[in-house]
């Protein structure tokens, strides 16, 4: 393995109490004082966040995270994106309650927002530079995310919610707690329904969630049951150039109407009517049902604890669209004749994590492994429409299959760390390792000659160091040292063309930071600088080629190179008000040219190369406000950097009351509302598809401004 060295100056924000260094529940965004950089959202961020945000939002309030998004409420996953310290969402670890979700692709992968409600939400863990070694991961290259739900509550409670906002979105939620119905036994059970218009062109999103959880022991067992069931259907956005986007504006994207021929007109005019219709909102559709079941058991045996997590998620959906064309026997393209395709996805993943840890005099020793079977087949079947002129009723017989591929894939991974604390806990050393093992077999049931048997990605040593030295009750230093790799991606079998050599992704990731807590003022400081080597993107067909359908190949793209700088800062003005802020400075540039083309040295796209994040909030007697604005400078969209998106600064506010009732049969009402985007900035907000020169590059077009106002009461 390629060694990297990262040095990461990050923030971890702690408000501190004078004579003790435990950390404040007032903050809103908190660290632990681990050797990794880390950041922790809490409650009352999550509190004051609109409830029809897509959960990933709240990571825009941590140093070193970026998440673009080009949806109504970053609702539509196609147009998410999150970056952190140059790695992707799909080369990030996302877990929710410490089970791992994989994958974060739309098409066929598990992206974090179908899993939580923001309601439900306890806190959000962030890991910049790398994940714990007990992170269960085979694409973590960089950090972790760990989303936890809250806990049921310990009396009954019912507690109900409306919002409505912009582009008639409406959501209802729904929860009801036991409170303890039988010994140290209580549960509660959530639903919720959302939809909302897509803020330009036609369609709309519709969600429904529910999600359950039971807590209890059974003898010095705990026990923790998780549920969570999400169906969703919604249109997509297009995605465009940044041509298009500077002469037609924000608002150009799919056609949102069917327009219809003569059938005697010509062969020219028939292909003009299929090629706009291709693009008529209606046939861009998609959606999605995913259900997640874990059990967590923990307990103690002798002087250690254990802790055993098996999961298990099922995922089915579909994607449409209308091409402008049919699939002749032949394999001739005719273009006056419209067809409709839809794309199957099937997924069923098992597993289990399990946890050790001993206390051996003032040292731990910690050791676990790491499970997963998973199963994942793709479909794609073209069918005829019965009357092209009127819409898009189809024939249910398809007329051709395009592939029907599956992938089979087994994960493995075991580690040993020990903690030594040393001078009465100020120094502390984390010393461990693991090693990881994932086999992928991929199957073509159309054509076996296609089939790759079982190919394995393995890393049998990953080494990682840690070391905190509190100087005193305020000023603490930390280094950690670790390297990750990534199983190889399945989009390496399904382009048009295979790369049998094709390299595991690899990094290797440093911090070296510094943390200072007072009595009103917290700040963290990291430095860091990662080499990632390997790197894998997906080369797709250029822009205004949607017609070439597949066009598409993973490749390696050499390496990168990623340092920078993140500053967090947090400062109580009063007890009732609190100023904070964040920087983050990344400089990720590829490390050698890449099929010719002179990337060397050039930054990767759709990475700031400067954030900056402000906030002002204010608490007292049940009235909250806040304001912030967060500046992204420095983009470009293309690997040759020849396209350069323009600088934006995004600023949001909310502002709300919640008082609790006495002698009522209402605990406490609530009400809050949310402005995003107040300045109603108008710019580029995420990459559709990545291009090497300019032009080549599309782009999904940031939300206008959004209002919601949220009315909830608790019984």
């Amino acid at each position: 393995m390629k060694k990297v060295i990262a040095l990461s100056l990050v923030a971890a924000i702690s408000i501190l109490n004078a004579d003790n260094t435990e950390v404040l529940d007032s903050v809103s965004i908190v660290g632990d004082t681990s050797s990794h950089s880390n950041n922790i959202i809490d409650t009352q961020k999550i509190q004051t966040t609109t409830t029809m945000s897509n959960p990933l939002d709240l990571l825009n309030n941590v140093a070193g995270v970026s998440v673009t998004q080009g949806s109504t409420f970053g609702l539509y996953e196609y147009a998410t994106q999150v970056n952190m310290r140059g790695f992707n969402k799909n080369q990030i670890a996302f877990l929710v309650d410490g089970v791992p979700l994989g994958s974060s692709s739309t098409a066929g992968g598990a992206p974090v927002n179908r899993f939580v409600e923001t309601e439900n939400l306890a806190s959000v863990s962030v890991h910049q530079g790398s994940g714990s070694l007990a992170t269960p991961s085979a694409a973590a290259l960089g950090g972790s995310i760990n989303y936890v739900t809250a806990l049921p509550q310990k009396d009954t409670a019912i507690k109900v919610s409306n919002t409505t906002g912009s582009y008639n979105s409406k959501r209802n939620f729904a929860r009801l707690d036991t409170g303890e119905f039988a010994k140290d036994t209580r549960a509660y059970i959530s639903i919720s329904e959302t939809t909302t218009n897509k803020w330009k062109n036609e369609g709309e999103l519709k969600r429904e969630h529910l999600e359950a959880k039971l807590l209890s022991k059974l003898g010095d067992i705990d026990i923790q049951l998780n549920i969570s069931y999400n169906d969703r259907q919604d249109h997509d956005y297009l995605d465009i150039s940044k041509a298009d986007y500077d002469q037609y504006g924000r608002d150009y994207g799919l056609n949102t109407s069917w327009v219809a021929y003569p059938t005697t007109s010509s062969d020219a005019d028939l292909s003009e009517q299929t090629a706009y219709n291709a693009y008529n909102a209606d046939a861009w559709q998609n959606a999605r049902t995913d259900t997640l079941v874990s059990l967590n058991l923990s307990g103690e045996i002798g002087e250690s604890t254990l802790k055993l997590t098996p999961y298990y998620h099922d995922q089915s959906g579909t994607g449409n669209w209308a091409p402008n064309y049919v699939i002749l026997p032949d394999g001739t393209l005719d273009t006056t004749r419209q067809s409709f395709r839809q794309s199957e996805y099937y997924t069923q993943r098992f597993g289990a994590t399990l946890n050790w840890n001993m206390d051996i005099g003032d040292h731990e020793l910690l050791a676990g492994l790491w499970g997963e079977s998973g199963a994942r087949q793709n479909k794609r079947y073209w069918y005829n429409l019965k009357d092209q002129n009127t819409g898009l009723t189809y024939d249910q017989t398809p007329y051709f299959e395009n592939f029907n591929r599956s992938f089979d894939t087994t994960s493995m991974m075991a580690y040993l760390q020990t903690k030594l604390h040393f001078m009465d806990d100020n120094l502390i050393i984390d010393l461990g390792a693991k090693s990881q093992l994932t086999t992928v077999t991929y199957t073509d049931h159309q054509n076996a000659a296609n089939s790759q048997p079982g190919k394995d990605s393995s890393a049998p040593f990953l080494p990682q160091l840690g070391l905190t030295y509190k100087l005193n009750n305020s000023n603490q230093v930390y280094l950690s040292y670790a390297m990750n790799y990534a199983q190889l991606p399945d989009s390496i079998y399904t382009g048009t063309t295979y790369d049998p050599n094709i390299k595991n992704e690899e990094s290797t990731n440093v911090d070296l930071g510094y943390r200072f807590n007072a009595r009103n003022t917290a700040l963290t400081a990291t430095l860091y600088y990662v080499d990632y080597s390997n790197k894998i993107e997906n080369i797709t067909a250029g822009t205004g080629d949607i017609f070439a359908a597949d066009t598409s190949y993973a490749a390696n793209v050499g390496g990168v190179e990623s340092k920078g700088i993140e500053l967090s800062a947090l400062h109580m003005l009063s007890k009732d008000w609190k100023l904070s802020g964040n920087y983050t400075y990344t400089d990720s540039t590829y490390t050698e040219d890449v099929n010719g083309n002179s990337l060397k040295g050039k930054r990767v796209p759709f990475i700031p190369v400067n954030m900056l994040n402000l906030a002002l909030d204010y608490s007292k007697n049940g009235y909250v406000f806040g304001v912030n604005a967060k500046a992204n400078q420095e983009i470009y969209g293309t690997r040759d950097n020849s396209d350069k998106i323009n600088d934006y600064m995004l600023a949001n506010a909310y502002i709300g009351y919640k008082k609790a009732l006495k002698k009522s049969f209402l605990k406490d009402v609530s009400i809050l509302m949310n402005i995003n985007n107040l300045l109603d900035e108008d710019y580029l907000a995420t990459a559709g598809a990545f291009g090497d020169t300019v032009g080549t590059s599309t782009y999904f077009v940031g939300t206008p401004r959004t209002t919601t106002l949220t009315v909830s009461g608790t019984f």
